[in-house]
C-alpha cells in the first residue's frame, strides 16, 4: 500500500484562490493523502470557501491567530497522521502528477526531501520558470551549495516525517527570520540528508498583489540573521567562507534598503 502523504495549507485572508489550492490536491494521481488547512486568522470569507470540503471530510481545517505561516505549517504537522508531509501555499496550484513523480525518489532510503521546479503564472512576470531564476538545482549532499542561496521553493516540497525528529520543526522566531523560514528548515534538513529533485514544473506559483510583501530591507536583514546564526552554529562549517561573506553582503543590502527605504 501507497505511503500517505499529508499536505498542509497555510492560509491567511486568500479565500479567492484556496479553493483551486484544495482541488490540486484531491485531483493528484497519487491518492493515499490527507489535507490540512491552517487558517492563519484570517478575516476574510474563508469558511464560505471552505465549508463543503469540511462537509466532505474532504479536508481538515484549524484555526490559529495569526502568527505567521511557520507557525501555521508546525500546527498542521503536528495535527498530521502521513508518513510523508508535503507543504502547499494556499494561492499556488499543483500539477496532477506531482506527488506520483516525487514519491518515486524516496526510494532512496538517504533521501530526506524532494523538490521540483515550478512555473509562474497569474500577472504578467519576467520569468516562466523558476529554474530561469535560479539557473541550477542540486541534489545528493547539497548543504553547500543551499547555503549560498534558496533553490527550493516550498510548494514543491515533500518531506520524510521522520526527519522533524532530528532537525525540530519551522522556526517560530518570526521577528528574526520571517519570510525564510522555510530556507532555515531546509539548511538543517540538508545538513543531515540528501535531498532530491524532480526537473518538470510541477508546481504552479500564482503572482497577484495580495501575496505577502515585507520589503528588501526586511528580507536583507533576515538573511544577515540567518547567516550570523550559522557563524555561531558548531554543527555547521564555523570556518566556511561562504557564510561569512553572505552575512556581510546582506548586511551591506540591508543598509542600501534601508537607506533608500526599499
Amino acid at each position: 500500500m501507497k505511503k500517505r502523504v499529508s499536505v498542509i495549507i497555510p492560509t491567511y485572508n486568500f479565500s479567492q484562490y484556496i479553493g483551486e489550492a484544495i482541488d490540486s490536491v484531491l485531483n493528484q494521481t497519487y491518492k493515499n493523502i490527507e489535507i490540512i488547512v491552517i487558517d492563519d486568522g484570517s478575516t476574510d470569507n474563508i469558511h464560505v470557501v471552505l465549508g463543503k470540503y469540511i462537509k466532505n471530510g474532504q479536508i481538515k481545517y484549524f484555526y490559529q491567530e495569526n502568527r505567521g505561516p511557520g507557525v501555521a505549517r508546525n500546527l498542521g504537522i503536528k495535527n498530521s497522521f502521513g508518513d510523508f508531509i508535503a507543504f502547499l501555499d494556499a494561492d499556488d496550484v499543483w500539477r496532477s502528477d506531482k506527488l506520483e513523480k516525487q514519491m518515486k525518489l524516496f526510494e532512496n532510503p538517504k533521501v530526506g526531501l524532494v523538490y521540483s521546479d515550478m512555473e509562474f503564472f497569474g500577472n504578467n512576470f519576467h520569468f516562466k520558470k523558476y529554474s530561469e531564476m535560479t539557473k541550477r538545482f542540486y541534489q545528493g549532499e547539497a548543504m553547500m551549495e543551499l547555503i549560498k542561496r534558496n533553490f527550493i521553493p516550498v510548494s514543491s516540497v515533500i518531506l520524510r516525517r521522520g526527519v522533524f525528529d532530528r532537525t525540530d520543526y519551522f522556526t517560530e522566531d518570526f521577528k528574526n527570520l520571517a519570510i525564510i523560514e522555510d530556507y532555515e528548515l531546509w539548511l538543517r534538513v540538508a545538513k543531515i540528508f540528501e535531498i532530491d529533485f524532480i526537473p518538470d514544473a510541477l508546481v504552479r506559483y500564482r503572482i497577484h498583489g495580495a501575496q505577502m510583501s515585507h520589503g528588501r530591507a526586511r528580507n536583507y536583514r533576515s538573511l544577515a540573521f540567518l547567516y550570523k546564526k550559522l557563524l555561531k552554529d558548531s554543527s555547521f562549517p564555523r570556518s566556511c567562507f561562504i557564510i561569512y561573506v553572505r552575512y556581510l553582503e546582506n548586511k551591506l543590502k540591508f543598509f542600501i534598503a534601508s537607506l533608500f527605504n526599499l
